[in-house]
């Protein structure tokens, strides 16, 4: 079986021999698939018991129990231990995904995997990820940037519940066409530990549903924005603004800090550039250099008040930007 998504121009075609992987598949990027049947990317996702063996030599990227990658010429694996591996062809534009139950299973692995899997791909083709929540209102887009506890979801959940649009939960991709810079939609499921459900009464069946997946993973809950949020997605927005989002212990109020382009830079540099991809590094390198002219940064502090994080970023949509 097989399913098409479209990337901006980019369509990508997932193929798998078992029904319920496609199924997985459709789950995750339901807002992108077409019934266009033209070939950019493929991608053919096998299931198996056990993961490959690691390959041997000396990886290009390691973290340690999770991820180890190997480039041979233009052939990089990337081994995720007992979940699985990839075999991608950058020159050709594919890649060949052996997955274990334990990483099909578990919609937070598995989007990880396909991800990285496509993260390269892309790039050869003008779209660059973001490790990013992404949202927009009136066609501009704000960028939460930020790590595991930072508040990044629980905003960014706010302004879906305020009527914003979404981009992406996790991985936007950025495209410099002409002088002209844009965010595109990479679609996924959202993630949220229960403390940040808490704060929506709308996500109350989410909080109280049974954890899946394993590990850290399995302390959150996982849904489609679509069903709670209707019509939520849109495919494309300019970037106005880039938020540092920080939960600040006995604040009262959340409020907004101005960072400089040149320490907004260095912060977005290790969530979106990966150091092995060498020939894409001054690309994408300009790219975020663009955008941080572009679009003003901030420092987002947090206080235990989410109602009014809509109305403040809401702000900095209507501040102007350059086209750089």
């Amino acid at each position: 079986m097989e399913i098409t998504v479209r990337l901006h121009h980019v369509p990508v075609r997932f193929t798998s021999p078992d029904a319920s992987v496609t199924r997985h598949i459709a789950q995750i990027f339901q807002p992108s698939i077409t019934d266009r049947q033209s070939v950019g990317l493929e991608v053919t996702i096998h299931r198996v018991l056990e993961s490959p063996p690691s390959p041997e030599g000396t990886p290009i990227l390691e973290e340690a129990g999770r991820l180890a990658c190997f480039l041979d010429g233009g052939r990089l694996v990337a081994h995720f231990g007992p979940w699985g591996q990839l075999h991608i062809d950058l020159e050709h534009g594919r890649y060949t995904a052996y997955l274990t139950p334990p990483a099909l299973d578990d919609p937070n692995i598995l989007e990880d995997m396909l991800r990285i899997g496509l993260a390269p791909l892309l790039r050869r083709r003008g779209l660059f990820t973001i490790h990013a929540f992404a949202a927009a209102r009136h066609g501009q887009a704000v960028l939460l940037v930020g790590g595991m506890g930072a508040g990044k979801t629980t905003t960014g959940i706010s302004l879906l519940r305020a009527g914003w649009s979404l981009l992406s939960n996790d991985s936007p991709l950025l495209c410099g066409e002409g002088d002209r810079l844009t965010l595109i939609a990479y679609p996924g499921l959202l993630s949220a530990h229960g403390d940040s459900l808490a704060w929506f009464p709308e996500l109350a069946a989410v909080l109280h549903a049974p954890p899946r997946g394993h590990g850290h993973a399995a302390r959150k809950r996982t849904f489609s924005a679509e069903q709670v949020y209707p019509h939520v997605w849109t495919a494309s927005a300019r970037p106005t603004a880039v938020c540092f989002p920080e939960v600040v212990p006995g604040l009262l109020a959340s409020h907004l800090e101005p960072v400089s382009a040149a320490q907004a830079l260095v912060t977005l540099i290790p969530q979106s550039i990966e150091d092995w991809d060498r020939p894409l590094i001054g690309q994408h390198l300009d790219l975020l250099g663009r955008l941080v002219e572009a679009a003003p940064a901030y420092r987002l502090c947090l206080a235990p008040d989410v109602a009014r994080l809509p109305g403040l970023l809401a702000r900095l949509t209507d501040l102007p930007t350059r086209d750089r």
